[in-house]
């Protein structure tokens, strides 16, 4: 059924990849089978978020990564240290993320990225222990002979609602955590390892404020949003948390009203949703953290008896066994996805020469690749298991750099598919000519002039011609000043022709 589903959105969207986005994603009874057939279907399988305790006791899904050339790992480690993971509830030891660790350099990662939670409650143990953690993990690179790229990264903790820190004083919020973010940071540097703050002070702020607030922020809320106009984008300006201190003030209210410990029998703005989960099983487990203690968790995992917590989240004996004795399904073998995978090595390259319009100036010329493809396996359905992706196109210099180049015209596209005689029949010139116009039907803002199968390289363009137009207002001088500078500082050789033409070498 999912692999269905797929299939049309790889048509519908034109797609290349397939990400699995979930917080313990390797804990899905189908995953093998999953990952299988969706790699059978799209060239490339993405996975988020893994979890190393998973990944220790797996050593073929580190294989099954490598095979399918997934080279960037992410887990999640959370606490600086086992006593800090003990009361965020990780069950997560040293042992088992070096482990998991020794399993992804062997494989030959490219990058390794570990998430950090910062508590609040890190002690100078804490420190000392994540010290010699870092360093035992950068002995392990060079024993591997590894060049993994591992990269820290640190977020401030947040409390959630439906859970036991509802109960935490939030002291994440209640101040800038500074010192620990500096001391987490020279530590990954010492031992030359990379570092990321993944949130600031004021988003965590602003955050956390809006999930354990009640109706009386809404004037606060509207007065941001309207007043203000405040959109969050990527970041929270420092101005934004001043004023929304000042709008607290001005209802007789402060953060404290919402960021102190609460206790057993506080009331909170969502107690009358029920998600299931008792609050009294939240105040034990709360009390669990607060003593650095915790609880298998209920999943059945390999080496693990699991067992159900009384949390009162499943209506019945069966829906607690089905958990309990969790499992996952059986790996397929490894020569069938090495198969697949050599398969896709052998590609046909068909070019697509379109010309994009004007209204499509500003829009990024990838994505008008994508659209082609969309197009293509939309008015013709057979060649769908066979499309790989959009491999290159002719102004793909800086395309990572900038979203568009303001351009329209001629462009010419590069789009793979898996390369057998079935493909050759169905993408030659006689085919595609007779589709033509079928193909065009799902094309706005751009028109397609040819098609050509298995075309050699690239065209090997030195020079790109850019037609500008200017309001009348912009002089001569000033145009050729702001336009000079502006190549000049991207580092693009021009040359300034008569008419106001220049020349740009790519």
């Amino acid at each position: 059924m999912l692999a269905k589903g797929l299939r049309s959105a790889k048509a519908q969207q034109g797609l290349d990849t397939v990400t699995l986005f979930s917080f313990n994603f390797n804990t899905h009874t189908d995953l093998y089978p999953m990952i299988l057939s969706f790699y059978r279907e799209i060239v490339s399988v993405s996975l988020k978020s893994q979890r190393f305790d998973l990944l220790s006791t797996d050593r073929f899904l580190v294989e099954v990564q490598q095979v399918i050339g997934k080279t960037t790992v992410s887990c999640g480690m959370e606490g600086i240290s086992e006593r800090l993971r003990r009361s965020l509830h990780k069950n997560l030891t040293e042992e088992q993320i070096y482990k998991a660790c020794e399993f992804l350099f062997e494989r030959g990662i490219r990058e390794l990225k570990i998430f950090l939670i910062g508590t609040g409650l890190e002690q100078p143990e804490d420190f000392g222990e994540f010290g010699k953690f870092v360093k035992r993990l950068g002995d392990l690179k060079s024993m591997s002979d590894s060049n993994v790229r591992i990269i820290f990264s640190l977020t401030p903790l947040y409390y959630p609602p439906h859970t036991p820190l509802q109960f935490h004083e939030c002291l994440t919020a209640l101040e800038d955590k500074k010192k620990i973010r500096r001391e987490v940071e020279r530590i990954c540097k010492f031992h030359n390892m990379e570092f990321r703050e993944s949130a600031s002070f004021e988003e965590i702020w602003l955050t956390q404020l809006l999930a354990m607030g009640d109706r009386r922020l809404t004037p606060a809320l509207i007065r941001s949003s309207i007043t203000d106009g405040f959109v969050y984008y990527n970041t929270v300006p420092r101005q934004i948390l001043r004023n929304w201190r000042d709008y607290l003030m001005e209802l007789g209210l402060s953060e404290g009203n919402y960021f102190y410990a609460k206790e057993k029998d506080d009331i909170f703005p969502w107690d009358d949703i029920d998600l299931g989960i008792s609050k009294k099983f939240l105040w034990e487990e709360y009390g669990r953290s607060t003593h650095f203690t915790e609880r298998e968790y209920c999943l059945g995992r390999p080496k693990v008896e699991a067992q159900c917590l009384g949390c009162g989240a499943c209506p019945s004996a069966a829906h607690i066994r089905k958990l309990t004795q969790h499992t996952i399904s059986q790996p397929f073998l490894m020569d069938e996805i090495r198969r697949i995978a050599d398969d896709k090595r052998n590609k046909i390259i068909l070019r697509v020469v379109v010309e994009i319009e004007p209204t499509m100036r500003l829009v990024a010329k990838r994505f008008i690749g994508v659209a082609i493809a969309r197009a293509l396996m939309l008015a013709m359905p057979e060649v769908v298991p066979y499309y790989q992706s959009l491999s290159a196109h002719l102004r793909d210099f800086g395309e990572e750099m900038v979203t568009a180049d303001f351009a329209y015209g001629i462009n010419v596209y590069h789009l793979a598919f898996l390369s057998n005689d079935k493909v050759k029949d169905l993408l030659n010139n006689e085919s595609l000519s007779l589709r033509l116009s079928s193909v065009q039907e799902h094309c706005r803002g751009f028109r397609i002039k040819e098609f050509v199968l298995s075309p050699g390289n690239m065209p090997d363009v030195q020079y790109v011609l850019y037609r500008m137009s200017f309001s009348k207002e912009f002089t001569m001088p000033f145009i050729q000043q702001k336009l000079g500078e502006y190549l000049h500082a991207n580092y693009v050789k021009h040359t300034l022709l008569k008419g106001m033409i220049r020349r740009y070498s790519g």
